[in-house]
């Protein structure tokens, strides 16, 4: 990962999965209120806060793309 801060939050398989572009079991999508941005979070967090879901719009391929690019 080019951010060490950020590296430092993920184990060396996660980096790995990551570059595989698959996300560790630990982490899960959320849709941000914000239209199109999404972002990477604790899923054990994530799933005991409150949600109201989002959708889908076509750009969450681009942000994955931009996301793999980041941790190369």
């Amino acid at each position: 990962m080019k951010d060490p801060n950020l590296a430092k939050q993920f184990s060396q398989t996660d980096i790995e999965l990551f570059k595989l572009g698959k996300k560790p079991k630990s982490v899960t999508w959320h849709h941000h209120q914000e239209t199109g941005k999404m972002q990477l979070v604790n899923y054990y967090e994530h799933q005991v806060a409150g949600h109201t879901g989002g959708r889908d719009d076509g750009r969450t391929g681009k942000l994955k793309k931009i996301i793999l690019e980041m941790i190369k």
